[in-house]
């Protein structure tokens, strides 16, 4: 039994891979045959969605697309819409806000690092930042339990201005690495209750959890959650066996 992929746009080299790997491509203006599909990335639900049993659930793709819809849901890191509120956290020593001022940007698109209240800008969310020294990518779904792929990832050997430190994207140059250690008992605890929330209140039950880790705290928590993510050739097999299994379960 193959997956129905919805993409969010024509030209996802994910998407070609996934197809490579068994899956269907199939668009809005697609008929496919009833079956099992997943939105990969795409927030409109398609004409034929009805017929379809959904791994991830385009209406459900917004909560975690959107960064403003993301942090009302409680998941994440502490958040709020109020600059009089994130200059008072800006203002505690030691403490740095992250100023977000694009909703659906990726890759670290619009992010201002303040570390004091002078330094925090106008922006529709800000968000604590969690001092962390690890960061993992997590594919998990709550309906099997399985982790499917689990990356570390790893800083430049290039020097980096301070912010772009703190701001972990491909673009600054850091990269996953299959991590072939246990993770950490927080970092599978976290994505366990965000991963079963998600699933119940968004119909989201396959996804890349960006998640953070203090180790000297033993604490971790979920930066972001993606329904479309990059990918080689192997991962996109797993990916494509993961949404096989997950479908037969639905």
């Amino acid at each position: 039994m193959s997956t129905t992929i919805l993409p969010w746009m024509k030209g996802l080299a994910s998407a070609r891979l996934l197809r490579e790997a068994g899956c269907k491509l199939r668009y809005g203006t697609s008929n496919p045959k009833a079956g099992v599909a997943t939105s990969w990335g795409c927030r409109t639900a398609p004409p034929w969605a009805d017929r379809m049993k959904w791994i991830n659930h385009p209406s459900g793709v917004r909560h975690v697309s959107d960064k403003l819809a993301w942090s009302q849901l409680g998941l994440g890191p502490e958040s709020t819409t109020s600059i009089v509120t994130a200059k008072q956290w800006a203002s505690e020593v030691g403490e740095k806000v992250v100023c977000r001022t694009v909703l659906n940007g990726r890759s670290g698109e619009g992010i201002v690092i303040a570390r004091n209240a002078e330094q925090v800008v106008d922006a529709p969310l800000y968000t604590q930042y969690f001092k962390k020294d690890r960061e993992y990518r997590v594919v998990f779904s709550p309906v099997t339990g399985v982790v499917y792929k689990a990356s570390k990832r790893l800083r430049p050997n290039t020097e980096l201005e301070r912010d772009a430190l703190l701001v972990r994207t491909l673009a600054n140059g850091f990269t996953y690495q299959v991590e072939h250690e246990l993770l950490p008992l927080a970092v599978c605890c976290v994505i366990r209750v965000v991963g079963a929330q998600l699933s119940e209140q968004c119909g989201l039950n396959l996804l890349a959890y960006d998640v953070a880790y203090n180790s000297g705290e033993d604490r971790a928590v979920v930066i972001e959650a993606n329904t479309a993510w990059g990918m080689n050739e192997y991962s996109a097999e797993l990916t494509a066996a993961a949404m096989v299994s997950i479908g037969e379960m639905l």
